[in-house]
This record gives C-alpha cells, structure tokens and sequence, in this order.
C-alpha cells in the first residue's frame, strides 16, 4: 500500500471519529488532533477523551503501541518514532448501555466513478452495536436507492457493498444509514446530530445515524485501465531459497502476459496468467517484472514484483579495545560481515537487556551482500565494570519479528585512568612509503625513568636511563615491523608500553580494465577492474566511471592485511545504444590520510556494445518461375550497430550480391533462374567476429500461357472449344474451361481440356476462357486466356416496321433497314426509279432518302438484306398524295401576278422588256410563305 493511502487511512479513521463524536451525545468520541500527518520516523501524539459518565474504558487500537485504559474516559497514544506505515490508530470508548448506536458509519467510494458504469460503494459500520437487527440503507440525496435490511450484526466493523450505475448527476450527495430496531418498548431517545438524526417517539421504532455524505463527482467517460495483479504484491525470499509469484489481469482483451526476469523469464501467449517460478534464486538483481500484451489501449501494462532478496549475517563480532579507561571515551566496533539487503538491517548494542543505541542503513539502496563495521562510542564507568556487552544485527524485511544475529558478549574491565603510564609519541600516527625513511620519538614526563625504547623487527632501540627514544629507518621494508615504544619505571605501572599507529603504503602495480571480447546491449556482463601488487587494501577503493560519471566504488575497509595483494573488481554493466562509444575507466585511490587520495587511474575502454541476437529472415518464394525475374530479400532486425553489419546473398554457392555499411540491414534482390534444377539461396550476415546465416531451397518451374482454340460455327450445329498447354514443369498442370465463371470442364497431367457446345444466336459474343494451374509444393500459379463464340447465321430484317409510310408531295422522308446475321449481311433496295432517292450504308444500316417527294417515287421500296448463309426481304410502300395548300397558293400568286403585269404595262408605257415569274415552292408546312419568310408580293421577277 502507498504511503498516501495509509495516511489517509489513518486521517479517516480519526476524522470519523472526532466528528460523530462531536455530533451526537450517543457516540461521544472527541480526538484533539482530527487529522494527523507526520515524517516517517517522527515522534507522534494523539489524546482521545468522551464526556459520557457510563464509560468502562479507553484505548487505541493500533499496530504500534496499542492503548488499553479501563474505568478511564481518556486515552493517551504516543510514539516517539513512526517507523510503521499501517499504524492505522483508532480510539475506542467502552460504555455501560448496550443498546447504544454503532460508534461509527462512513461511506467509501472509488477515487473515480465512470458514468454509465456500475461502481462500488461500501457503507461501514463501526463499534459494537446492540445484538438485535441491523438494517443499512442507502440513499441519493433524500431517495432510497439500495439497501441490505434486517442483517444480523455481531463485529466492530460491519461493511455493507452496493453498485450503483452513475449518471451525469455530478455533485450529487449520497449518504448510508444504519437502523436498529429496538421494538415498542424501547426508550425513547432524541439526538440531532449533524448527518444523523434520531427519530424515536410514540408508536416509532428506530434509531437512525447516517454516514458523513459522499459528493459523487463521476468521471466524464469509462476508459481502459491497466490491470495488473501481482500475487504475492511483495515477496521476501531467502538467497538461495525458491519463490513463486503469480501474476494475472481482469481484462477480457489479452493477447498474453509474461515476466521479465533476468531469472526464469516467462512468456504465455493467449493467457491471462504468467507465474514466475525459480526453484532456487541465486541472482541478487533479478528485478522481475509483469508484463500484460493487450489488444486495445492501454496495449501494454507493466508492474514490478516488489522483491526482497536477503542473507542472514555471515557473522556479528563485537571489538573493543585491550584497554578501556574509566570517563575516557572509547570506540567498541560492531562488524557486521556479509549481510543482505543492508536498507533493511538495524545495528544494535546492548549492555546486558538495554539497548544503547540503535545504526539503520535506510537510505543504502546496495542489493548485494556487504560489510558493515558501526562504531559506538562508549565511556565506561566503575559501575559498568562486569557488565556485558552486545551487538545485535536485526533484519526487518517485513511486519512481525525481525531475524537476529547477536555477537558474542563483550565484558566490560574498566581501568582507572591515572597519569601514571605517561608514553607520548610523536607523531603519534606515521603514513609512510614502503622503502622509504621513517623516524619517530617517544618520550614520557615521569622522573622516575629506568630507559626507554622501541620494540620492532625492524631496527629496535633500547636507551637506558634515558626518557626519549628515537625509532629511526633509512630504508622501511619490512611490512610487518610493528614498533611499540616502551618506558621502564622504578614505580608501578614498572613499564608501559604503546604501539605506534603506523600504515605502510605502496601505489598499485598496475590499474587495468578488463571486458568481454563483445559486450550485449541489454545484457548484463562484467567489466573487471585489476588492481595489482597494492597495500594496505584496507584503504583502498576501486571506482568505475562513465567519462566523468562515477558508476559505483568498492571498498576493503574489513580487509586487514598488511601485506601488498591483488585485487580483481568485477563491476556489473548493461550496455544500451547510447553507451556505444563512451569511455569507461578503472581509478584505484588510496586514502591514506585527510585530504586528496592517492590515485591510479587504468587505461580507458571504449564501449563498443552489439545487439546481435536475432537471425536473418531470409524471404524468397518456395517455387521461381523459370527465365523469369523473381526476387529474394535478406533482413536482419535491431543490429546495432547496423554500419558495421555486413550481408552476403548467395545463389547455388556463388556470390551475388554483397553489401556493408548498411543503415537499415537488409538486401533485397532480382534474379532469375535459366533451369528447373533445384537452387539453395544462402544469406550470410555478420558483425565484427561474429557471423549468422539462413538458408532456403528454390525450385524452378516452367509454366507456359494456355493455347484457346475454336472456330466459328453455324447456328444450330455443333462446335468444340480446346484448351490446352505444352511443355509445363512438372507436367501435372490442370486444364479448366470457365463458361460465364463456371467451370465446364477440366482435366489433368496436361492433358487438353474440350467443350462440345450447339451453337445459338444467344451465345455469339460471349467469352469462354481457358485456365492453367500448376500446383506446386508451396504454392500453386495460374495462368489464362479467353476467346468469344462466333455463332453465324442468315440475315433477319428488324427494321423498317411499318409496312406503309405516307407522304405529302414536296416533303422529304427517311426511312431505315436493319438487319440481324452473322456475318454481317449486304443490303440492296428495290424502288422506282427517281433522282431524288438516296441509298446509303453505315454501320450495318442501311437508308433511304427522298428529298422533295412526287408522285414518281410513290410505289413499293423492298430492301434485302443477305449473306452466304441467307437474304431477308422487307417491304415498304411509299404513298404520295397531293398538296392543297400549294395549289391554292399557286393559284393566288398568279392572279396577283396578272394584275401587277397589267398595271406595269400601263404605267410603263416607255418601257419594253419581258420577265419570268419563279415562285419557289412553298413549304408543307408554312402554308402560303415562301422561302426564308417572303410573302408573294415579295418574290421578284427575272428578266428575260
């Protein structure tokens, strides 16, 4: 559970009750702080006091320091450091009335409520209520909307679920009530708390307290969500030990689901479930996580396993000094070695029951095992002379007991402290070069000196009588010299003695990086870091850097030798494409005092990392069609890095294409095969040192396009249709007929296909194809070829309709023949002879004009329409008949024509000349108007 959550929890819970309590006599809960947020780790107060009388006692009821306080109407929960996120504290007050309400109602509901879909809302009860029934009601502003009546209630916490289906009512409130029915002898009672009412009275049975109200505030529209659960949600497993964890979703469109794991990865397709199973895990940085495939958005959902992986303590050793003075200060260190993880592990020294002090490694996030030494300091006392000590290593991986290692007990023997042994040294610390002069003086201020001295392998001094000695080296080779200075007195303490603090140093060797020959992105390897021919190790570090970025940094404070060693550092890298090119350096420093250590710093790598897991995908048909171009594609996906992938496409062993320095890592080609004999097409990919192919067989085959045969046929007799094919590999090839997409008729091993048919007018022109198939072993390919039927037969006239056609002397008419035959037929007129009659033929149709009709071409118009396989005849007769209207117009324009001579020839009497009157022929239709609108006394005269 989040943080947020449990501090929420924690402020309804205390909310709840300081606000019924400060709202109804009936439950009288009043908390000083309603609403508490404080620091993980902080102190913690809170008072809960009632002002009823009939109280049998208060409390709090808590996973840390729970409160019990009987004949007591105030209650007082103190931590001085919250180091538990689930506290969830409650103040409880115990009364003498049994049949009062429950102490508490509250409504929960989802942070988000999507409308038009149903979501949960619970109603809990809290506090022991009276032991008749117990109905909770629901309610959406002043309307019962659901409810659970009559439910026997016996717990302290009675949680009643209702789903309701939400609307775009935003801001609607709504509330839960619990009901206790007491029956008509119970007492009468009348409370009005805010959100509660109490509605006892005469002929009423029930006592009413309603939650604080819920404000719905629905979210505008349902959306899908990542739903991944995670089963154990937190695991704590032992190294070594073997774990179990499943993992699963609720939605409905799954495509799989999986872990990822540097241990034991699983990938389930189609499945809502992936369990993680290792039977003994041996990996500190496994980190597993789910992952749920989905086919709608979100597409994917991913969780982490919280994962504790742990070690109990190889050892816990409590060290002190051979002398702890009495009011002097002293350091007693506890050393803690191979422990896991350290952000869980808790350093405790005892003196015999009580704890002194307490180290806690919280903000350690270090997976792996590691040592740790906590100093304490401690200034003994006479009083603590006998007492035991002891250091306590306490894991706390989860609720409950932690695992604890305790060290051996440490017996405290304080000395006095007494000026006594006096041995001053100076300097009282030496940091000097193997191989190099070292000189040091002791001294001491007592008088009564027998000599002094120095005790060492190396050089040794002794000065009788003297109070100074001076340990003197050219040339320090020794490592284990070990010099003490030592001061002889006539009093007691006769001899005191002290070991100069001397540290030998000689810089590494050598500082070198070592890495895999190919470093995998996303996969985890180990560059080593050699520190050769180095001492003392115990104030050396190793540190990776990234350029200028410190990656990690080891340490040997626990290592005590003296002597030089070599040390091997193996450092954990996951290489990612952005690392490719970036230098990496070892630097080994030896801190030997205050200030800048001493540092070697190795050659620097350069990260050159690979991806070069996959295979080539080499894609070319099963089955090439032969002499044609077929093509062939190579590709190999998320090589990195893809300039240095270098490709090699071979056809039957001989190379045919090559190509390097690729952005995206594919070759796709043409080629074409000259035979049917099988081919092997290779691909050859390879990157640096490291090399992948694939490999694929191609046959070649031959299928040539299909010979369609027929002939035309006359109407009524029969004709064949053949369909055939030559020369195809392998000669299995089917041959088909298709008449209007149906299959007619079909055969096989190449044999021709043939369709027998009679031939009718209905099937001239329609198309017949001929299909050719070749199944092959991967595939099958087809090939085809249509013709259409050509039936022939006589020609049948279809025009002209009419048998008579008349027309008015003067006007023109068009008539046509038409004729249906196959092949198409010739046309020939048979008609009275005429000039004005004009025969044309165009687009098998033949016409006939007569322009300006007279009686010459009345009579009977034959056409007759032929071909080899027969003629038709159709007959039209032509009717002329008279025009009135031009008659009776002619006879008009000469009588004017008469009278206008007669009166030129009088008016003109000077005048000789003759002239001839040419009407022109008026139209049928315009009655007396002639050509182009002129009337008769418009039309003029032509001299003669």
């Amino acid at each position: 559970m989040e943080f947020g959550s449990l501090m929420r929890d924690m402020f309804l819970g205390l909310l709840c009750f300081a606000v019924t309590g400060a709202a109804s006599a009936v439950c009288d809960v009043n908390i000083d702080h309603s609403g508490v947020v404080v620091r993980f780790g902080d102190p913690v107060t809170a008072n809960c006091s009632t002002t009823r009388e009939d109280v049998l006692g208060a409390g709090w009821d808590s996973s840390v320091n729970p409160v019990n306080e009987p004949d007591s109407t105030t209650a007082f929960w103190n931590a001085s450091s919250l180091t538990v996120w689930d506290a969830k504290p409650k103040c409880l007050i115990n009364f003498n009335n049994e049949t009062e309400l429950p102490e508490c109602i509250f409504l929960f509901a989802p942070e988000f409520m999507k409308i038009d879909n149903g979501s949960n809302i619970k109603c809990l009860v809290l506090g022991e209520a009276s032991a008749q029934s117990l109905a909770v009601q629901f309610y959406k502003g002043d309307d019962q909307i659901a409810g659970s009546d009559n439910v026997t209630h016996n717990g302290t916490q009675f949680p009643v679920n209702a789903t309701i289906t939400f609307t775009k009512n935003h801001g609607v409130n709504y509330t839960c009530t619990a009901e206790l029915d007491f029956g008509p002898e119970a007492p009468i009672q009348n409370t009005s708390p805010p959100y509660a009412t109490s509605t006892i009275g005469p002929g009423e049975e029930k006592l009413n307290m309603s939650s604080l109200p819920y404000t719905m505030s629905p979210k505008a529209a349902a959306s899908p969500v990542c739903d991944v659960n995670i089963d154990p949600s937190r695991v704590v497993v032992r190294f070594g030990d073997p774990v179990t964890v499943d993992c699963s979703t609720t939605r409905e469109d799954v495509l799989g689901a999986g872990w990822e794991s540097s241990v034991n990865p699983v990938n389930e397709t189609n499945s809502k479930i992936a369990v993680w199973n290792v039977s003994s895990l041996t990996v500190w940085d496994a980190e597993p996580k789910c992952f749920i495939n989905c086919m709608n958005e979100p597409r994917q959902c991913v969780e982490k396993l919280d994962l504790v992986i742990y070690k109990y303590p190889e050892s816990v050793s409590l060290i002190a000094p051979e002398f702890m003075k009495i009011g002097v200060e002293s350091n007693i260190t506890c050393q803690v070695l191979d422990v896991a993880p350290a952000r869980y592990l808790s350093v405790k020294l005892y003196k015999g029951d009580e704890q002194l002090v307490n180290r806690s490694f919280t903000h350690n996030s270090t997976r792996f095992p590691v040592n740790e030494s906590v100093h304490f300091p401690v200034t003994p006392t006479r009083g603590d002379n006998g007492s035991e000590y002891t250091c306590v290593a306490e894991l706390q991986l989860g609720p409950g007991e932690p695992i604890k290692n305790a060290s051996l007990p440490f017996r405290m023997l304080p000395i006095a402290a007494s000026p006594v042994c006096d041995v001053n040294i100076d300097p009282s610390r030496v940091v000097v070069r193997f191989g190099d002069p070292v000189t040091v003086n002791c001294s001491t201020t007592r008088e009564d000196v027998l000599g002094a001295g120095w005790e060492s392998s190396v050089n040794p001094v002794n000065e009788m009588n003297s109070k100074i000695a001076v340990w003197n080296v050219s040339s320090l080779t020794v490592w284990d010299a070990e010099p003490k200075c030592f001061i002889n007195y006539n009093n007691e303490p006769r001899q005191c003695v002290k070991k100069l603090d001397l540290v030998i140093y000689k810089y590494p060797e050598s500082v070198s990086l070592i890495a895999p020959g190919f470093m995998k992105i996303g996969v985890e390897s180990n560059i080593t870091c050699q520190v050769l021919d180095v001492a003392p190790i115990r104030y050396l570090s190793v540190k990776l850097y990234k350029g200028d970025e410190q990656l990690v940094n080891r340490s040997f404070t626990h290592n005590s030798t003296r002597f030089p060693v070599n040390e091997s550092v193996p450092f954990p890298v996951t290489p990612t494409r952005a690392d490719n090119g970036l230098e990496y350096t070892c630097v080994a420093e030896l801190q030997l005092e205050l200030g800048e250590p001493i540092k070697n710093s190795s050659l620097p790598f350069r990260m050159l990392p690979i991806d070069f897991e996959e295979q080539p995908i080499l894609n070319v048909s099963e089955n090439v069609e032969v002499n044609q171009p077929s093509t062939v594609r190579c590709e190999l996906k998320n090589a990195f890095p893809p300039e240095e992938v270098q490709v090699e496409l071979l056809i039957n062993n001989e190379i045919h294409t090559i190509r390097s320095n690729m952005d995206n890592v594919y070759v796709e080609e043409s080629f074409t095969l000259d035979s049917v004999e099988p081919a092997v097409i290779t691909c050859n990919v390879s990157l640096r040192s490291l090399s992948k192919s694939a490999s694929r067989n191609v046959q070649g085959y031959v299928l040539p396009e299909p010979t369609l045969h027929t002939e035309a046929v006359l109407v009524n007799q029969t004709g064949i249709v053949t369909c055939s094919v030559d020369g195809s590999f392998p000669a299995n090839a089917t041959q088909r007929l298709l008449l209007n997409g149906l299959i007619v008729n079909e055969t096989h091993n190449s044999t021709p296909a043939q369709y027998e048919f009679k031939a009718e007018k209905e099937l001239n022109g329609k198309m017949i194809t001929c299909e050719t198939e070749l199944k092959l072993a991967a595939t099958s390919v087809k090939k085809n070829q249509s013709i259409t039927f050509s039936v022939l037969y006589e020609p049948s006239v279809i025009n002209p309709a009419e048998e008579s056609v008349p027309v008015l002397k003067g006007d023109s008419v068009v008539f046509n023949c038409t004729a249906d035959g196959i092949p198409a037929p010739t046309y020939t007129w048979k008609h009275p002879e005429a000039d004005n009659v004009n025969i044309t033929t165009k687009d098998s149709v033949s016409t006939v004009t007569i322009t300006g009709a007279s009686s010459s071409n009345h009579g009977v118009y034959e056409c007759h329409a032929w071909n080899i396989h027969g003629n038709s005849t159709r007959k039209v007769t032509v009717e002329v008949t008279g025009n009135y209207t031009l008659l009776l117009t002619l006879v008009a324009v000469a009588a004017v024509a008469v009278v206008l001579l007669v009166s030129f020839v009088y008016k003109k009497k000077r005048t000789s000349g003759r002239y001839t009157f040419l009407p022109t022929n008026p139209s049928s239709a315009n009655g007396s108007v002639a050509e182009n609108g002129q009337t008769a006394e418009d039309i003029p005269l032509t001299t003669v």
